[in-house]
């Protein structure tokens, strides 16, 4: 009791204590409600069957809820929260434990109460403080009406809605391995209790149980005890109230008061005011702060340098590299902070796997906290993030509050929400946070709109290789480098400058792929059943979530008691635990996702052995855990799982597993679909019909509409006949008009798909004998298919989907001798606007007839001389050809007017004017452009040379202020200075560039004009456009 370990498992008799009825009772109180006898043959479960027949589930719970809703609790309930519980557990529907806990005010914990399996447990108990959690294993009188998952009454109820319950009894089974569990108020003579109790003595090596019943007969005392369960004679009352006796209240609670217990933090505070309750547990689970005597685990520094990290020791004892990254963070993010400025700030390390981000992340909040002096605290994978406890520090402390959150992708919506509480308070924050590229491109898209400063972490600068290999020489851990002269160990690593941080220094120093070396440690670990943890922890932690060890202990049944003596040596290199603050669960990670990454690849190389390792993996997460659900979502992902498995059989044995395994989920059930919609022999009528299936499950999901928009899609452009061609591509329609929003990029994108793929089927379709209104209409698909694309660029203008939508449509026109055709009958009969010209035009130029081409615009301008998209398409023609610049420019000049929307043109003219030396012209141009044009037009570096800059040289000039990570250099070519970013330069040029420098460097176009790419120190020879 006083380290928090034991399990209260509830029954019947301890509310009977209360004055509720028994079961007996119960039994005869609905019979005579609904037959008018109480039945005393039956039992309750086959009484309450019949009633249910007879008069409904809303008739027979209403009832219930009459019978049991007016109970209040016994003094035992109310002892119940002055004890902290493990967990508490009951099969009994009122509302007693609840009440208690209520009527309770020096309660040291609060419930937390799940009655189902989907509810998520992490985000529940982070909402409370002290929570515990309180499991009603058959149902509660508050949800009585819920027709997915009713009380169990009856057996129907008993066989059939188990499973909405099923991770609930998993979850308290994953507790019963760990600790003591007292069962009060149970008959053993009820088979349903006893075969309850019995699943649990059943689960082999675990503690001692015990069953409080009074009066039992000294037979079954013996056999209970022979089972590993002490008996204890006495009542749920009785038990209590000795209990009580024999427990100190000073061992009842570990929370140490607020005016005993000094917090750390409390020296920044300028008010004489202690933090409130649910700050001072925020403090303690859920942020670090950061300060100069912060406690710490010593760091094993070889242990480091393979990529095991403690905690704060390494940073402590200045293991890490040191980068010019962090020290330019910690100035622009820190040192550079107006004192009363209360700006909302957000500053964001991207980078590979295996870059150094984490370490990065936490040398800047270590220096901002003790160089700077600055208010860090360091967020807690496993901790709530809750605004307002940022704005009672912030009132406590009146000082700025950085907060520094690793994979900050996982805690998406929770940092956005403080973003927006702290915008809305004029809360001086800023956050500093670390993703990697993959992660923070798909899972943070609630952070993007704040637009975060971004820095990668790049490859290791000269310098940095230079200061590496002191620190690994000085912890004698240059492994196969010891032998070697210095420059070859430089040499060495520049040799793999191109990898992540992480593989360099293990290939570097051991002279293998680092691959080799994962997969060698993992063969050595022995015994094999210490090889089989770490595989089943590598295939969890590859995902790069920590692993319960409830999880493992469900899966291997290995109790984390058996880890701690068993496998902990021969696991000490390789696996790490931790704990989460909420839920008490013990986790388990390896030393890095990429390591576990690796494990996996190469201990289950083929599709069977990958299958049957990721099926014992789903078969023992409970999704009800944020981690386990993050785990079973990435295992099942489609397309990653179709380009993985090259048996479609296996891949979908493991649906089925996991359909098995969480059923009725809408998730599983769309990437399935996905799986058969992808792989090169998956079924598309079983991804039909998955997909319709989980559109069930999810109605609303714009996601799942859209799979089953492509799915509908791929059936047509497999279909031979034209009739059914065009009813598949008219259910995509319909789905795609059924998304909520017109302006989803992804729902755009596939209508270019859809139009596009008509116009190939139209274009097989057509010949020379062709009716005029069929050659019409493939020439209005293909304007409406550019008008789509354009939109879609507008969407999404960095989106490599729209660019490999836009590159099949122009396979598509110009691959088959019957589109060109078709084009050119369409021209020739005047087809209406400027995109048959264009597209036609485009055609003859991908054949090499330029001729032809120029032939097409010129009778195009004849006919729509005041065509804005014709004078565009023909300046860019004569750029491309080396073209008269006084004709380019005319056709430039006439491809917008005044007050319209095409930005695109005035930038190209603005570009031409920057080429032909009219630098001032040019400069007003990109000023309206940027002030005019939609706030994400051309904000980024492009991916491709426009038709200017493939023509420009390089440029020389003078850096006249250089920042974080950008520069502005002054150069004759441009009235402005021009700016530059930190990954247009290698990290050692990026060094040499200072104020003052000279430089050289390409030039590339943004909204608002030239930018400098591809910069190097010193000047070179003016070219030609210079």
């Amino acid at each position: 009791m006083q380290q928090q370990r034991v399990i209260m498992f509830l029954g019947a008799g301890a509310s009977m204590e209360a004055g509720a009825p028994s079961g007996d009772s119960l039994r005869a109180s609905l019979a005579k409600q609904f037959f008018g006898t109480e039945m005393g043959g039956y039992d309750l479960m086959s009484v309450a069957e019949m009633a249910l027949q007879a008069h409904g589930n809303g008739v027979v719970f209403e009832y219930l809820r009459t019978l049991l809703a007016s109970y209040e609790p016994s003094d035992a309930h109310k002892l119940l929260p002055t004890f902290r519980w493990r967990t508490i557990a009951t099969t009994n529907y009122d509302l007693l434990v609840e009440r208690g806990y209520a009527a309770t005010p020096n309660r040291v914990q609060n419930l937390v109460t799940f009655v189902r399996d989907t509810e998520p447990v992490e985000e529940r108990m982070q909402a409370a403080t002290r929570g515990v959690e309180f499991l009603k294993l058959h149902g509660c009188l508050d949800q009585l009406h819920d027709p997915a998952l009713p009380p169990i009454l009856s057996h129907e109820h008993y066989d059939r809605y188990a499973n909405g319950r099923t991770r609930l009894f998993g979850r308290l089974e994953d507790r019963a391995r760990e600790s003591p569990i007292v069962f009060c108020g149970y008959r053993m003579a009820d088979g349903h209790i006893r075969k309850l109790v019995h699943r649990f003595v059943g689960l082999g090596t675990r503690p001692r149980y015990y069953l409080v019943v009074p009066n039992l007969p000294e037979p079954e005392i013996t056999y209970w005890s022979s089972m590993n369960v002490t008996v204890i004679n006495a009542r749920f009352g009785e038990f209590m109230e000795a209990l009580d006796r024999a427990v100190d209240p000073l061992f009842r609670s570990l929370a140490v008061t607020a005016d005993v217990k000094e917090l750390p933090i409390r020296k920044l505070y300028r008010i004489n005011s202690f933090e409130t309750p649910q700050l001072k547990a925020a403090l303690e689970r859920d942020f670090t702060f950061l300060h100069q005597d912060l406690p710490h685990p010593p760091q094993d520094a070889r242990k480091f340098y393979e990529g095991f990290d403690t905690g704060w020791g390494a940073i402590v004892q200045r293991l890490d590299v040191e980068r010019r990254l962090t020290g330019d963070l910690v100035l622009k993010a820190v040192t550079d902070e107006k004192p009363d400025s209360t700006d909302l700030r957000f500053f964001l390390l991207r980078g590979p796997g295996g870059a150094g981000k984490t370490i990065a992340l936490k040398r800047a909040a270590w220096d901002a906290a003790t160089i700077c002096g600055a208010l860090a605290l360091w967020f807690e994978p496993g901790g709530a993030l809750i605004g307002e406890r940022l704005v009672e520090l912030h009132e406590l402390t009146g000082r700025r509050i950085f907060l520094f959150v690793d994979r900050v992708a996982l805690h998406a919506d929770r940092v956005a929400a403080v973003l927006r509480l702290a915008k809305s308070r004029k809360m001086p924050l800023t956050v500093i946070a670390a993703e990697r590229d993959t992660d923070w491109n798909v899972y943070a898209d609630p952070l993007k709109p704040f637009a975060p400063i971004e820095l990668r972490v790049a490859n290791l600068s000269m310098g940095e290789i230079e200061r590496l290999l002191d620190l690994l020489t000085r912890h004698q851990s240059l492994g196969l480098l010891a032998t070697m002269t210095r420059a070859e160990q430089v040499e060495a690593f520049q040799q793999r400058a191109e990898r992540q941080l992480l593989v360099a220094l293990h290939e570097a120093t051991q002279g293998k792929r680092f691959e080799e070396i994962v997969l060698e440690e993992y063969q050595r670990i022995v015994p094999g059943q210490a090889q089989r943890l770490y595989l089943d922890i590598a295939t969890m932690n590859q995902f790069a979530v920590p692993v319960r060890a409830g999880t493992i202990s469900r899966i291997s049944g290995i109790r984390f008691e058996d880890y701690q003596r068993d496998f902990f040596d021969p696991l000490q290199n390789v696996v790490m635990t931790l704990r989460d603050p909420y839920t008490g669960d013990f986790q388990y990670r390896a030393r890095h996702s990429r390591v576990a990454q690796f494990v996996f690849r190469g201990a289950c190389p083929t599709d069977e052995e990958k299958v049957a390792q990721l099926t014992r993996i789903i078969n023992g997460l409970d999704p009800g855990y944020s981690t386990d659900s993050q785990v079973l979502q990435d295992i099942v992902r489609g397309r990653k799982l179709s380009e993985d498995l090259s048996s479609v059989e296996a891949g979908r044995a493991l649906y089925r597993a996991a359909v098995t395994a969480v059923p009725e989920n809408a998730h599983i059930l769309q990437h399935w679909a996905i799986f058969e919609m992808h792989h090169k022999h998956g079924s598309l009528i079983e991804a039909e019909d998955l997909a319709r299936r989980a559109r069930e499950l999810s109605p609303r999901s714009g996601s799942i509409i859209h799979t089953q928009a492509e799915v509908a899609r791929h059936r047509a452009n497999a279909e031979r006949s034209i009739v059914l061609k065009e009813q598949f591509r008219r259910q995509a329609r319909e789905r795609l008009d059924e998304m909520s929003s017109s302006k989803d990029p992804l729902a755009v994108t596939s209508r270019c798909k859809l139009i596009i793929d008509e116009i190939e089927t139209l274009g097989d379709g057509l010949a020379e004998d062709s009716k005029e209104h069929d050659v019409a209409y493939f020439a209005t698909q293909v304007k409406s298919a550019e008008d789509l694309l354009a939109r879609a660029h507008q969407l999404a203008p960095d989106s490599s989907d729209v660019e490999q939508v836009e590159a099949r449509l122009h396979e598509v026109l110009e691959r088959p001798e019957k589109a060109l055709r078709a084009l050119e009958r369409a021209f020739a009969l005047g087809a209406r606007g400027s995109g048959v010209a264009i597209r036609l035009a485009n055609a003859y130029v991908a054949r090499g007839k330029k001729d032809k081409a120029e032939s097409i615009y010129t009778t195009a301008l004849e006919r729509l001389p005041d065509d804005k998209q014709l004078h565009l398409e023909m300046a860019k023609f004569l750029l491309a050809g080396g073209g008269d610049r006084n004709l380019i420019g005319g056709h430039l000049a006439r491809s917008y007017s005044k007050g319209d929307h095409n930005f695109d043109s005035r930038h190209l003219h603005a570009q031409f004017l920057f080429l032909i030396g009219s630098a001032a012209e040019a400069a007003e141009i990109f000023a309206e452009v940027d002030k005019r044009a939609p706030a994400d037009w051309r904000s980024a570096i492009p991916r491709r040379d426009s038709p200017i800059s493939k023509l420009l040289g390089r440029y020389s000039g003078i850096v006249r202020k250089q920042e974080l990570n950008y520069l502005f250099v002054r150069s004759s070519a441009y009235p402005k200075d021009i700016y530059g970013r930190q990954d247009q330069a290698s990290p050692d040029d990026w060094l040499n560039l200072t104020v003052g420098s000279e430089m050289n460097f390409l030039i590339q176009f943004t909204r608002s004009g030239p930018i400098a790419t591809d910069m190097k120190p010193g000047r070179v020879a003016m070219s030609a456009g210079a």
